[in-house]
């Protein structure tokens, strides 16, 4: 989460355990949410990954997350 807060983009991927691991490009259940502090970011993606928990358990998929401005996107890069 620091890495994503402070250089605004990350992929990981839980299956590998591996950070900005290369996927394909495309992008499939986005999340965004407005964030003020890190414990809101932490929040985000629990419940990003409870939410996507089939998904994000293929190895082939990567959590993507962007952070702009205070808006916290996070996506399954697929």
């Amino acid at each position: 989460m620091d890495e994503l807060l402070e250089d605004g983009s990350s992929r990981f991927n839980l299956c590998t355990g591996v950070m900005n691991e290369q996927s394909s490009h495309s992008f499939s259940n986005p999340m965004s949410e407005t964030i003020e502090n890190k414990s809101e970011a932490d929040e985000l993606l629990t419940k990003f990954i409870i939410e996507n928990g089939y998904e994000l358990s293929l190895p082939e998929n990567s959590i993507s997350g962007f952070y702009i401005d205070k808006l916290l996107v996070f996506a399954i890069l697929v």
